[in-house]
């Protein structure tokens, strides 16, 4: 019955424009078309062209494998091969001469971002949805990110004003990205606490304060009716300027808190502030063997943010605590300055067991409560000093080292002054590695303090591994010594022969020994153990012990 009306309808057509246009039996016909290759849905026009170059489409009716088609311009739902010819209106036993061949393929599958809101307040939770263009939520496999980083899940909100740009892109295939962005505007208050000294003595008063970041712009009044205290601990400053005198050393964190007058939390600082106390007295300083810490960065060249990261540390490590850290650098990938199998596998296993869900980040003396994906130089310098200020009994290091061609030969002395179990850890790192590096100036960057070789302990193989949790990846560099007696000495001898690399072999002078010795304390998250002091020297020198020099009050 539809193919009648089309009939119909364009026998109409033809007899209407028939005066103006009226074909010749003997003239010859063209059917032409603007494409022959289009997507599914996609719309092709046709023309049906005289030999003198009229365009006489209006009077001809156009069929293909289907049927009568209406008009001069349609699409197909279904991919495959269709011909297309055209007869006249008026007499369908005149033909065009030709016919014309369509080819309709499989549309490709796009995916577009949607969220349930795009204007919220502090804190408040946005859900966002990935849908493909069959109508398929695909959420779950794939990955939404902001302007800093991206995030877990596809639930989350931000704990500052401002305006976010969100995107979406598939776990996958990350080269496949959803076809459009949504951004979400952020607003209302947060507070900030600030303390006029992180780092006093026993029995010196610190000021603490709490200032609102309206929208974020932070107001220049102080905000009342906050009490400040030590975080799981006692409280102080109830009433009046939050002012605290610590009566003993040690490492205090400290928040702030806003009550209605039923006692319900109303407001929180979003931050918390580490305060260190040290001892006043100074005595003994020259029996304790000098502290380093560990500073593992995990960084990579195909990272744009990752320069920052480098020259936080190192500008932490030149400036703000001269010779107080010992960085070493693992990268994300395998290819990054050449760094072989299996070390950049470390880097997985950092970013797993430290639950850092970002790049580049670094962890100090091995606990997560001094990891951060921060750049800020003072938050790296306050992270490091905290973690000094925590440990007291501070293990000697020394090291001997000699290199005859590349076979290297370690000895490792080690003095504890605290009765404990141990764990050594001995790695080759190499500086001054000129090599390609998103985010840094022309593209290119000397990369420092680059791990490629362990002589404590290498990667668990792939069977050994467990599914999940510590370890998943393989093991973090460190070997067990059992239990070591304080002020006792212990030796650990090691050889290595370095590899040949090509096509860009190792600068042996540019290398050095990064050593370590860690603590076990089942407290220190993830692994139960800390980084108790670190040391470094270049390949084929040696370091003896140092110690603490003596300071006047």
């Amino acid at each position: 019955m539809k193919t009648n009306l089309t009939f119909i309808v364009c026998l109409l057509t033809a007899l209407l424009s028939f005066n103006s246009c009226t074909p010749v039996q003997d003239e010859k016909y063209t059917l032409s078309a603007d494409k022959t290759s289009v997507g599914a849905d996609e719309e092709v026009t046709f023309t049906v062209t005289s030999s003198q170059g009229e365009d006489v489409t209006a009077a001809w009716c156009l069929s293909d494998d289907t049927g009568i088609r209406e008009g001069r311009r349609f699409g197909w739902s279904e991919p495959g091969t269709y011909t297309v010819c055209a007869a006249l209106g008026t007499n369908p036993s005149l033909k065009a001469a030709n016919t014309v061949t369509v080819t309709v393929s499989p549309s490709a599958t796009t995916y577009r971002i949607s969220c349930d809101k795009t204007e919220v307040k502090v804190n408040e939770e946005v859900t966002f949805t990935v849908t493909s263009s069959t109508g398929e939520d695909v959420s779950a496999s794939w990955n939404f990110c902001d302007e800093s980083m991206c995030r877990i899940g596809n639930r989350f909100g931000w704990s500052e004003p401002g305006t976010h740009t969100v995107t979406a892109h598939s776990q996958e295939n990350p080269d496949l990205e959803a076809e459009n962005t949504v951004t979400v505007k952020v607003t209302g208050s947060v507070y900030k606490l600030y303390a006029d000294k992180q780092i006093v003595y026993v029995l010196d008063e610190v000021n603490f304060h709490v200032k609102e970041v309206v929208d974020g712009v932070e107001q220049e009044k102080e905000s009342t009716g906050f009490v400040a205290g030590i975080r799981g601990g006692e409280q102080f400053a109830l009433f009046g300027p939050m002012t605290n005198v610590f009566a003993q050393a040690g490492n205090y964190m400290i928040e702030a808190v806003k009550y209605d007058f039923a006692g319900k939390e109303i407001a929180r600082a979003e931050n918390t502030l580490e305060i260190i106390v040290r001892e006043r007295s100074a005595i003994d300083y020259e029996d304790r063997y000098f502290r380093r810490s560990l500073v593992a960065e995990g960084s990579g060249t195909n990272c744009t943010t990752c320069p920052m990261m480098a020259r936080a540390i190192e500008y932490a490590q030149t400036y703000l605590l001269p010779d107080r850290m010992v960085p070493i650098s693992f990268h994300l990938n395998d290819d990054a300055c050449n760094v072989p199998v299996p070390i950049y596998r470390h880097f997985f296993i950092l970013n797993n067991d430290y639950a850092l869900h970002a790049y580049p980040f670094y962890i100090v003396d091995w606990n997560a409560s001094y990891s951060s994906v921060n750049s800020k130089t003072e938050e790296l310098k306050n992270k490091v000093e905290a973690s000094q200020a925590r440990y007291s009994h501070t293990p000697g290091l020394a090291a001997e080292t000699a290199l005859s061609g590349r076979d290297l030969t370690v000895k490792i002395r080690t003095t504890p002054r605290e009765a404990a179990e141990y764990l050594l850890g001995v790695y080759i790192v190499e500086d001054n590695i000129h090599t390609k590096q998103a985010g840094a100036d022309n593209g290119m960057m000397m990369q420092q303090d680059v791990a490629y070789y362990c002589l404590t302990a290498q990667d668990a193989p792939e069977e050994e591994r467990p599914e999940e949790g510590i370890g998943q990846y393989g093991q973090i560099g460190v070997t067990p010594l059992g239990r070591l007696e304080e002020r006792t000495e212990y030796t650990y001898d090691y050889r290595f022969t370095l590899p040949t690399r090509t096509p860009d072999d190792h600068d042996l002078s540019e290398c050095r020994l990064v050593y370590f010795i860690c603590q076990v304390d089942e407290a220190t998250e993830p692994y139960g153990y800390f980084c108790a002091n670190a040391a470094t020297c270049r390949l084929g020198e040696s370091q003896d012990y140092e110690f603490e020099p003596i300071y006047e009050e």
